[in-house]
């Protein structure tokens, strides 16, 4: 008897690419959210819970209630259960290892962002000094 989990489904699969479309069509207005099957559902509730959206605002876009969201998301939580096995750790790791990746991914698209990008210094201010200058003298007072 096998008591491994089976390999979770991951994001970056062909399988996401339909569930974005999913989202950029119900965001776009030329789907209506309400045909959706459980199962697209529950993979636009899994990506946007990922994005960081909140119950009431995947609520919102996916024109259902709460209540149905919230079980949606204890289904999905259900479904990436892990059984304690041997592997257990190794998986784990992995995941880990996942997560930081997608987190090192998005601070870069962050940082990329025009709006992002931090005001370049002036070689003088209205005194006269340099931007250096202006930090020594706020660190003396």
């Amino acid at each position: 008897m096998n008591t491994e989990s089976p390999a979770p489904k991951d994001q970056n699969t062909d399988d996401a690419a339909p569930v974005l479309a999913l989202i950029k069509q119900i965001k776009e207005n030329k789907l209506d959210p309400v045909v959706l099957s459980t199962e697209d559902r529950r993979g636009c509730v899994d990506v946007l819970w990922g994005e960081g959206y909140s119950v009431a605002h995947t609520a919102q876009i996916l024109q259902r209630g709460e209540r149905t969201i919230y079980r949606d998301r204890t289904a999905i939580r259900a479904s990436h259960a892990l059984n304690i096995g041997p592997g257990f750790a190794l998986q784990m790791a992995g995941e880990l290892m996942r997560q930081a990746e997608i987190s090192i991914s998005r601070l870069r698209q962050i940082a990329r962002e025009p709006s992002a990008a931090l005001p370049i210094p002036t070689a003088t201010n209205d005194e006269g000094s340099s931007p250096g200058t202006l930090q020594r003298r706020s660190l003396q007072l």
